[in-house]
């Protein structure tokens, strides 16, 4: 753009000028809001040693996501987010991971029908703040509340449970809570002298030892009448049964060695009639338990 001056006797001096465009010139005006997704392609989550949490729901790199740490200490989350402009934002979250884990202490683990089982609540850190315990199932025990109750009158192996709610008194008065359950072992084992896998569908179509998975390492050995192991296995405790039918065995009279660690006696041996014998191990030996079992159609 150029302006020139025609007028001479005012020494070249432009006093007022001016230019204005017409209305058709400018451009509409526009709005820009940004808006921010929430799906898991826009929104996402990232923190040191992400490895190390476990992710309790959601995921990572969605919006939301639970998650928790086995150790106890301060962690800073970033939480990302990109607008429909492409843009990204950021903000960090710092949460404080307290330590809390119930668990239950059985003195002796194993119960022989004599002296009762003492069962004792405790916590990762009693000093955090006070807790509270409630016990299950209610039928052998000698109270449902406390930290220490006691345990009798099982025949067979039982699970028993707890559940610990703990307040945090430097976190003004968070509350945790979380289970914890421990097996109860007896003594008593029940042999069986016959089973029925080809016959109606029930509780005798296995080869199970009520009482053995009290016992660890215990060793199976089954034979057929011409002396063929048919079964074995190295902790039958954690088995709990050999599937005679799965493994072809046909009718007939088989062959057992039991071969059991037992660190404390008495170990009783039931028969399906209901005698008991007891049989207290050697130092430092198992007890071993050789008999037959009948397989009938």
């Amino acid at each position: 753009m150029e302006i020139c001056d025609l007028w001479g006797s005012d020494n070249g001096f432009v006093f007022d000028w001016a230019i204005q465009f017409a209305d058709s010139l400018y451009p509409a005006e526009l709005s820009f809001t940004p808006t921010f997704g929430l799906e898991c392609d826009s929104t996402y989550w990232t923190t040191l040693e992400q490895n190390s949490h476990i992710v309790l729901d959601g995921a990572w790199n969605c919006a939301d996501v639970g998650v928790t740490m086995t150790t106890a200490g301060q962690h800073t989350y970033t939480a990302h987010a990109t607008n429909n402009f492409g843009c990204e934002y950021t903000q960090d979250v710092e949460v404080e991971f307290v330590a809390f884990s119930p668990a239950i202490d059985a003195n002796p683990d194993v119960y022989c029908g004599g002296q009762a089982v003492e069962l004792n609540a405790f916590v990762s850190d009693p000093e955090a703040g006070d807790f509270t315990v409630v016990w299950g199932p209610e039928e052998f025990l000698s109270d449902t509340l406390g930290e220490t109750v006691y345990a009798s009158g099982m025949v067979n192996p039982e699970y028993f449970n707890v559940h610990v709610v703990q307040e945090f008194d430097a976190f003004g008065g968070l509350l945790c809570e979380a289970d914890a359950d421990i097996l109860v072992g007896t003594c008593e084992i029940t042999i069986p002298n016959v089973i029925s896998p080809y016959g109606t569908s029930g509780a005798n179509d296995m080869f199970r030892i009520p009482g053995i998975e009290t016992y660890e390492n215990v060793e199976l050995v089954i034979l057929n009448r011409w002396g063929n192991v048919v079964y074995e296995s190295d902790d039958f405790g954690a088995s709990s049964f050999w599937d005679a039918e799965a493994d072809g065995a046909t009718s007939g009279v088989y062959y057992y060695k039991l071969t059991i660690p037992v660190e404390d006696g008495p170990l009783v041996v039931t028969s399906i009639a209901g005698n008991g014998v007891e049989y207290y191990p050697e130092e430092g030996k198992p007890v071993v338990l050789e008999g037959t079992v009948q397989i009938v159609d």
